[in-house]
């Protein structure tokens, strides 16, 4: 985060490859995008109590192409991330606001040094247009630390697993205008299960120059505690099944999720990958039994 990630392509029939969880075709090769390493890197966090306003003050930044890696997190993930235990997590999420959007600016080539003034100074109007402020440090967070813990290696814990010791991830690609909504949602489940919403991490990565998104809800709880776990299944169940009947895009639907998410789907994708099924793999060798092909 922000990672690398597979695509199959926008294309109606890339999408019916990458949701038939390798029941109609095998990825061979794959092309990779590279661009020059920057000549200059600077990061800033911009605070707000409001999702609604960094989700706007993003699309506004996506349109104008501001911004190498941009992000939104709630406190609990930025905690995560920056915390080097789990107590040091939990002092750091009660001093954050609830969300953070994470921007950095990194041009190269000719005047790079001016090319980052003038995409700060750019975003800083913009921050103002919405009534934030772009910072380079947040209570003790500061916006380098985490664009170095997100964009390199690092032999440290795992940091979905510092605060309790286990995650649930619950992720699927919507429009960013819907993320509210689907945050409500959650905090709803979680409430009727008795799930401390301070627990639940939140990332929206935008994607497709900002016409969609990565929204991700990370369910943080203690593996050896049978009441927990038990309750992190539920919430994930009636999470996910939530979710779905509200519009979320399950693009990956692995283990339970299959049977959750394609009722929702099933009349237009099943119909068509059936008939993608019987064009590629007319013997039916690829993952016999898998999805929804008899």
């Amino acid at each position: 985060m922000p990672s690398v990630r597979a695509s199959a392509g926008p294309s109606p029939a890339g999408g019916a490859l990458q949701l038939a969880q390798g029941t109609i075709g095998i990825v061979t090769w794959a092309s990779i995008r590279c661009r020059a390493m920057p000549e200059v890197r600077k990061a800033l966090l911009i605070p707000s109590d409001d999702l609604a306003r960094l989700i706007e003050l993003t699309y506004k930044l996506t349109w104008r192409r501001l911004g190498d890696a941009l992000f939104i997190l709630n406190n609990c993930n930025l905690a995560c991330i920056v915390g080097r235990s789990s107590r040091e997590a939990l002092e750091l999420l009660e001093s954050l606001p609830q969300w953070l959007l994470f921007i950095s600016i990194e041009p190269s080539g000719y005047y790079a040094e001016k090319k980052a003034e003038v995409y700060e100074d750019e975003l800083s109007k913009w921050c103002r247009t919405f009534g934030v402020e772009p910072k380079p440090v947040i209570s003790t967070v500061s916006a380098d630390d985490v664009m170095t813990l997100t964009s390199e290696q690092s032999e440290e814990q795992y940091w979905k697993l510092k605060l309790k010791g286990g995650v649930q991830e619950l992720f699927f690609i919507t429009t960013m205008d819907k993320v509210q909504e689907f945050v409500q949602i959650m905090r709803n489940v979680a409430g009727t299960h008795g799930y401390s919403t301070k627990d639940m991490g939140v990332y929206v990565q935008p994607i497709m120059q900002g016409s969609s998104c990565h929204c991700e809800f990370d369910l943080y709880y203690d593996p050896q505690d049978p009441t927990s776990v038990e309750t992190i299944r539920k919430v994930f169940y009636d999470g996910a099944r939530a979710l779905v009947r509200a519009g979320a895009f399950f693009a990956r639907p692995y283990g339970p999720l299959r049977d959750i998410t394609y009722p929702y789907i099933a009349a237009p994708a099943i119909i068509l990958q059936r008939k993608l099924k019987a064009i590629f793999d007319p013997n039916n060798i690829m993952n016999p039994g898998k999805l929804y092909y008899g």
